[in-house]
């Protein structure tokens, strides 16, 4: 939901409250209200919700971390194809002995 404020000129959405809501609407409402708790949004009027310059930080960190962890798990990835093919070929010349 962050990132669906963060994309919206004014860094808000709509999550109206009413009678006979859905399982998605309160779902939907219910986490808006958890980042409301954690200061990462701040509720403007019943159904209007923006996202806080905290709420800004915390994508950024996530953004972060992401493109940090990703390189980290190419890395691994690489290091173990490398690892993968060097037991083949001790294998192999195993193999070839016996």
């Amino acid at each position: 939901m962050l990132e669906e404020m963060s994309k919206e000129p004014n860094g808000s959405i709509l999550v109206m409250h009413h009678h006979g809501m859905s399982e998605t609407e309160l779902g939907r409402l219910h986490h808006v209200e958890l980042l409301c708790d954690a200061g990462l949004t701040h509720q403007k009027s019943d159904s209007n919700f923006r996202i806080t310059n905290t709420g800004y930080d915390f994508l950024g960190a996530i953004n972060r971390d992401r493109t940090i962890n990703f390189s980290k798990f190419k890395k691994l990835l690489q290091d173990g194809i490398e690892l993968a093919e060097a037991v083949r070929r001790l294998i192999d010349f195993a193999n070839g002995i016996s």
